[in-house]
């Protein structure tokens, strides 16, 4: 089979390489020459899947482009707002409902629909989405460097008001 009318399937999806092509915004040329080079390669090698994780209680799929990296949703492949991705249209948090407001124009993310902003933190995940998985549960990193998980990153969110997260 040439790799002209090469179908690959990612995700449950299946598409052809021109297809992936204009999905991703990966040249075909590109797409093609992986094919060719490695014909044994997984679907996920050689449309050069960097990772998988979760964007505001969503799966996300990053594909390794020329410069960085492209993040989708599954199963649909949308574009993903992180990084402030253009395309990327925010979704609904899978627990509570509440959509982030888009991203400035001046690339700012806007706040955690669930926790808003808040002081002394430098990063949280309220872990709506996927509280079922050990590796993804609620927890906080405040400015100090200090980590708090799991019922601590819960009793911490109520604490500073935060009733959408419990």
């Amino acid at each position: 089979m040439s790799s002209q009318s090469r179908t690959l399937t990612y995700a449950g999806q299946t598409f052809s390489l021109t297809a992936w092509s204009r999905l991703l915004g990966i040249p075909r040329s590109t797409l093609s020459r992986r094919y060719r080079q490695h014909p044994d390669w997984c679907a996920a090698d050689l449309l050069g899947v960097c990772m998988t994780k979760y964007w505001r209680g969503r799966p996300v799929v990053g594909f390794a482009q020329k410069e960085g990296e492209c993040q989708r949703f599954l199963p649909d492949f949308q574009p993903c707002p992180a990084y402030g991705d253009p395309e990327g249209q925010e979704r609904p948090c899978p627990h509570c409902g509440l959509v982030a407001g888009p991203w400035t124009p001046d690339g700012e993310m806007a706040p955690d629909p669930c926790l808003g902003w808040l002081p002394g933190v430098r990063y949280a995940c309220c872990g709506h989405g996927h509280r079922t998985t050990e590796a993804c549960r609620p927890y906080v990193v405040l400015a100090t460097g200090a980590r708090l998980e799991g019922p601590a990153a819960l009793a911490y969110f109520a604490d500073k008001g935060c009733q959408a997260c419990l």
